[in-house]
This record gives C-alpha cells, structure tokens and sequence, in this order.
C-alpha cells in the first residue's frame, strides 16, 4: 500500500539526479520537500585526542632525535669510532665492564 502524497515513479537507467536530491532534502509531515540542515561534523574522541598528541610526540622525538644524530655526526672525531667494537651492544660483556649496576 503506497504512503499518502507518494507516485508511481517510471525507473530511470541513472538515478544520480534523484540520489543526490534525496540526500540533499527531506520530506516533511506535511510531504513538502525542504533541504536538509548541513551536517555537524563530531568532534574528535578522547581516544582520537590521545593518538594524534602521541603522533605528534613521536614526530617530534624523531626530529629531536635525526638533529642529535646530524649534530654528533658533524661534531664526532673519526679516530674515535675506529677503536670501538664493533659489537658495542646494551647486551654485550663489554658494556657491564665496570660490574652490573643496580
């Protein structure tokens, strides 16, 4: 059974038209079509707060850190590195030459 005020409507082969006017507009109780108020955007989660200012500080500890590296690049002595191990790592005996702290 057709809503009171609806027509018959012929089927068209692109819709594009009538699509984008039903999404613009809406039907009111008394069936006259009016636009339809703009969308308010939401305004961003506490979550989404929290991964953006995490994002910005990531980006910024690797600015910090890409200028500490080109800082120390510039300033480094080459003679120095040469003498270092090679396997100079946090894990490596080497490193816990002077006993384990803690």
């Amino acid at each position: 059974v057709p809503h009171p005020g609806s027509e018959p409507v012929e089927p068209k082969e692109d819709w594009g038209d009538c699509i984008a006017f039903l999404a613009g507009h809406r039907r009111t109780a008394k069936g006259k079509w009016v636009p339809r108020d703009p969308v308010v955007p939401l305004p961003p989660s506490d979550e989404a707060l929290a991964a953006q200012r995490q994002a910005e500080y990531e980006a910024a500890v690797q600015v910090r850190d890409d200028a500490v590296r080109e800082a120390l690049a510039r300033e480094a002595d080459p003679m120095f590195f040469r003498w270092q191990p090679t396997s100079a790592a946090a894990d490596s005996p080497a490193w816990y030459s002077f006993g384990p702290r803690g």
